[in-house]
């Protein structure tokens, strides 16, 4: 009886271990699953992060070659208003000026009348009005370049051809939408710029201007200024996409003209593709420029 007891007693104590090793594998088999889904959600988080700042990069390079017309547009179009005001002061003082039968003109050329400004009204004066000019060309600059973009890739597109296949006549409709863009914010800025060059000092600061002459006065003449800005896109930029082309297929017929040159073209390494392509740069920092032309004229 007693050998009976101590043998079921030593049975019941290898359940109790086996039951509590089993307990003890368990938990730590739990432990180790709660690791590794700690592990996965951390891996998940990581790689969400990692996907939404690859998303924001792609996002601001796509921001920025959208506007980049507009933003080499304003920069060319500043710097083009800065460069040519005082030829342009010159030219509305020429125009402006009242000529009685029998006297002497006081404005008769350009640089007898930027000469004559520096050395009677002071130097200043030669770029007084600038202010409003490059708050004004910058953006009207941008927006004729810009315009003239987006139509040429909305009617390349609908026509199913590529930008520069684009015929004639298309281009023409873009380079005409580019200008009436322009006229936005080319209209103000040459009111205010008209009237502090004509009257010099005695027009006041911009603001006094614009409280005068008001809203009226800012668009007065802007039908002019829309066949003026619309005729020169409708001219300038067929003219250029088509002298760019031309040029460009001489270049090519040159180059495969000559064996030495066809054979290293052929043997050149394609170049890398960035963001914008330097000749790319160039051209639209060209046409900013131009887009002032009007301004000047």
């Amino acid at each position: 009886g007693c050998s009976t007891m101590r043998a079921q007693n030593l049975l019941r104590l290898l359940a109790v271990v086996n039951i509590s090793l089993v307990y003890l594998e368990c938990a730590s088999i739990q432990s180790k699953a709660i690791d590794i889904s700690g592990i996965s959600h951390r891996a998940r988080d990581a790689s969400a992060h990692s996907t939404w700042l690859t998303k924001s990069a792609t996002t601001i390079r796509q921001a920025f070659r959208a506007t980049q017309d507009f933003w080499i547009g304003a920069a060319a179009g500043g710097v083009a208003a800065f460069v040519v005001f005082p030829i342009d002061l010159a030219k509305t003082r020429i125009q402006d000026q009242v000529i009685v039968p029998g006297t002497k003109a006081k404005y008769r050329n350009t640089i007898q009348t930027i000469t004559k400004v520096a050395r009677k009204e002071g130097f200043q004066s030669v770029y007084h009005g600038i202010v409003p000019v490059m708050i004004g060309s910058a953006p009207s600059s941008a927006l004729q370049l810009s315009g003239y973009a987006c139509a040429r890739s909305f009617l390349s597109r609908l026509l199913g051809v590529i930008p520069d296949a684009l015929p004639l006549h298309y281009q023409m409709l873009a380079g005409g939408f580019g200008g009436l863009c322009e006229v936005i914010a080319n209209s103000p800025m040459e009111s205010i710029k008209i009237i502090k060059q004509v009257q010099g000092r005695a027009a006041g600061s911009t603001t006094t201007i614009i409280r005068s002459i008001r809203l009226g006065g800012l668009f007065h003449g802007w039908s002019a200024c829309m066949l003026r800005d619309i005729g020169f896109g409708v001219i300038y930029f067929p003219v250029y996409s088509q002298t760019k082309q031309w040029l460009a297929a001489r270049r090519r017929a040159a180059a495969s003209s000559s064996p030495a040159a066809a054979a290293a073209n052929a043997n050149a390494p394609e170049p890398a593709a960035g963001p914008m392509a330097a000749e790319e740069l160039i051209d639209s920092f060209l046409a900013g420029l131009a887009a002032a032309g009007p301004a000047a004229a």
